[in-house]
């Protein structure tokens, strides 16, 4: 059964700069058996954390999942939002 990141409510996520929501990672709600499906693109884990630009914004990697649950560095930056500090 496929999983979408909709269905996965308590996965964090970051807005790109269009406002559209991405995972951080490729796990749904973290659980390493529900990967999400391959070719969603995702935020990779930890690099949000760096380069922060201004009040919660940070320079953030764009990836996309694998079909074994990795987001793979796709070679592009943008500026990422939290609603609130991922976990």
């Amino acid at each position: 059964m496929m999983i979408s990141a909709v269905e996965c409510p308590r996965t964090p996520h970051l807005k790109s700069p269009h406002g559209v929501k991405r995972p951080v990672g490729c796990f749904c709600n973290g659980n390493t058996s529900h990967p999400l499906p391959a070719k969603t693109l995702c935020y990779e884990p930890h690099t949000w954390e760096g380069e922060k630009w201004g009040t919660n914004q940070f320079l953030c990697f764009v990836g996309e999942c694998n079909p074994y649950g990795e987001c793979r560095n796709i070679f592009e930056r943008e500026v990422c939002e939290t609603e609130r500090a991922p976990k």
